[in-house]
């Protein structure tokens, strides 16, 4: 209970921090931007804190294109 607490109130702390959540239309423009993309990514991050808060998870496959590989040469 105290793990969570704690990410609560972290979370409402950088909501009260101005411009460091984004806005529906700045995640938007980077929907459009991949979208338009011929070779578009496999992971995407729409901003800097949501790039730093996944890197922990993607560290060793920061583009996906390793897992790709490994789900193409197991599974199809």
């Amino acid at each position: 209970m105290r793990l969570l607490q704690k990410y609560i109130g972290n979370a409402q702390n950088r909501a009260a921090t101005e411009g460091l959540y984004q806005t529906p239309h700045a995640v938007a423009d980077v929907v459009i931007r991949v979208a338009k993309n011929n070779a578009p990514p496999i992971r995407i991050r729409t901003s800097e804190w949501a790039e730093n808060f996944a890197q922990l998870k993607t560290h060793c496959d920061p583009d996906g294109l390793r897992q790709q590989q490994l789900i193409v040469q197991n599974l199809l």
